[in-house]
């Protein structure tokens, strides 16, 4: 039985390879910060910059494990 890639799969896939090409331009696992800025736009008051640096320790594109053979995607940090 052949399992097929997902969607979701492709890509992360996709998404990891672009991240590679550009050395980390584009992320596809920027969303702690994205997060992060959208509460300070909410609130209109700038993050702490404890709060900056703990988001951007679950942001990589490198602790994004893609098995291509089973077809899975794992985040390696906690909240990513």
């Amino acid at each position: 039985m052949r399992k097929e890639p997902t969607n979701r799969s492709r890509s992360a896939t996709r998404a990891r390879h672009v991240s590679e090409k550009c050395d980390g331009l584009f992320d596809v696992t920027v969303g702690p910060l994205s997060q992060l800025w959208r509460l300070a736009r909410k609130t209109q008051k700038l993050p702490d910059p404890k709060e900056l640096a703990e988001a951007k320790s679950r942001v990589g594109y490198q602790k994004l494990v893609l098995d291509a053979k089973a077809k899975t995607v794992r985040l390696l940090t906690p909240g990513m």
